[in-house]
């Protein structure tokens, strides 16, 4: 993401099969909230939770990789076009097709439900 957002090219693009939109996007207009520590921690933390608690493993990667595009496209970079595509549909493409999540968002939060009531109940 980084040296498709500085220089508008990326080898990874050839590598998972999306060369085509390279051609018909203008990927110098990509424009993506810089990646932080706290945004890849925040990600980890919660995958390694959610593991911890029983849920399937690429569920709980799918549900990181949510976490970090959500904040790599927050408010005006979200909706933002380069020529077709907003800037949140082509970094969802680009997660999809490096498999980094379940193209499903039916995600089980049973057990984060279940932690919040428990907490709730040993508070009273």
């Amino acid at each position: 993401m980084y040296s498709l957002k500085t220089s508008g090219e990326s080898p990874l693009l050839k590598q998972i099969g999306l060369e085509k939109l390279e051609e018909t996007e203008d990927l110098e207009l990509l424009t993506i909230h810089e990646s932080s520590a706290r945004i890849e921690i925040a990600a980890m933390k919660h995958y390694h939770y959610l593991i911890r608690k029983g849920l399937n493993p690429y569920l709980a990667q799918s549900y990181a990789t949510r976490i970090v595009i959500d904040q790599l496209t927050f408010g005006h970079y979200k909706n933002s076009r380069m020529r077709d595509e907003t800037v949140y549909s082509f970094v969802n493409s680009i997660a999809k097709s490096m498999r980094l999540f379940a193209v499903k968002a039916d995600y089980n939060t049973r057990s984060i439900v279940a932690d919040m009531l428990q907490v709730k109940n040993a508070a009273k």
